[in-house]
């Protein structure tokens, strides 16, 4: 794969994201796809030790690109979205892991991909907003959904696409994570109401 360019890799690697089973072929190629996201050896097999999470941090990842629609920005964005929490783990005073500011670690992992992936400037800037915010989760009232999308820069499609991420974060974690699910869903539909009426 390191004799192989750039673009091609990446051309392949969209085309795998893309695929109706992308999360399966994410976890049985791990170790191939290791040679050029590095970041996913460390998420192999890392328990994050939280009744909210019952997948290890690379399943939880597959399972969140299977969870979102299949359109690039946001199947990229789910597959670096937690790449930050091994360097950010801890073991806090609940006994419980946390991996506090583990978004903006994420960030730093999806930077130093996109020089060898040759994404586009758009394309990183995009990805650094949906995953530094998808811990955001919106509640649903206008003032909870202003932020948000003050946060992405009012841009509709980013605030669709990170609204997309936050809820296919949510199915790879454990049945707890339903209300989000709900809660997501009630605040984007409130978007869509406040745009109409030109509330935002």
């Amino acid at each position: 794969l390191s004799k192989i360019s750039a673009e091609r890799v990446t051309h392949e690697l969209q085309k795998l994201l893309l695929g109706q089973h992308a999360g399966d072929a994410l976890l049985s190629s791990v170790d191939a796809l290791s040679a050029v996201l590095p970041e996913l050896v460390a998420m192999k097999g890392f328990d994050q030790q939280t009744p909210y999470h019952i997948f290890d941090v690379l399943e939880h990842t597959a399972r969140a690109i299977d969870g979102v629609p299949p359109y690039p920005l946001v199947r990229w964005a789910a597959l670096f979205h937690d790449a930050g929490k091994p360097d950010t783990f801890l073991i806090g005073a609940d006994n419980l892991g946390h991996m506090p500011n583990h978004p903006i670690a994420s960030v730093q992992h999806m930077r130093e991909s996109a020089k060898t992936l040759h994404f586009s400037k758009k394309m990183q800037h995009d990805l650094d907003l949906v995953i530094r915010y998808h811990g955001d989760r919106p509640e649903p009232t206008t003032k909870s959904v202003r932020k948000l999308y003050a946060l992405v820069e009012h841009n509709e499609d980013l605030f669709h696409a990170i609204c997309d991420l936050m809820r296919g974060d949510a199915r790879g974690k454990s049945t707890r994570a339903t209300k989000w699910i709900q809660k997501i869903n009630a605040a984007e539909s409130l978007f869509n109401e406040m745009l109409k009426q030109g509330e935002v």
